[in-house]
């Protein structure tokens, strides 16, 4: 047995769910970080399309709409499945996606 399985055991319910906490506010505390590094390049990104404010702005929200329908598709995905499995599907398709969209730019 590895040593982070028998550590995980020996913690009390407790500290897991400290431990579980701290990762999920890490976690979100990142993903936040990441998604407002592109802040600055709006403009640039904005230009380098050709849309207005108004037409980046309906970008913008449609990205959230879809976010809210996604995240509770992607939840009972998880909870028919497991996800490990939805995981390595969602690797799967980022990859494949990643080198299509890089052929084409070559």
């Amino acid at each position: 047995m590895s040593s982070a399985s028998q550590s995980n055991k020996d913690l009390s319910l407790y500290q897991r769910g400290i431990r579980a906490r701290n990762s999920l506010w890490a976690a979100f505390f990142l993903l936040g970080f990441a998604g407002l590094a592109w802040v600055p390049r709006i403009p640039e990104i904005k230009d380098s399309l050709g849309l207005s404010d108004g037409q980046f702005g309906l970008v913008l929200l449609g990205s959230t709409l879809g976010a809210i329908p996604g995240a509770q598709i992607s939840g009972r995905v998880v909870h028919m499945h497991s996800s490990k499995l939805v995981f390595r599907f969602q690797e799967f398709y980022c990859r494949s996606v990643s080198r299509l969209w890089v052929q084409q730019i070559a």
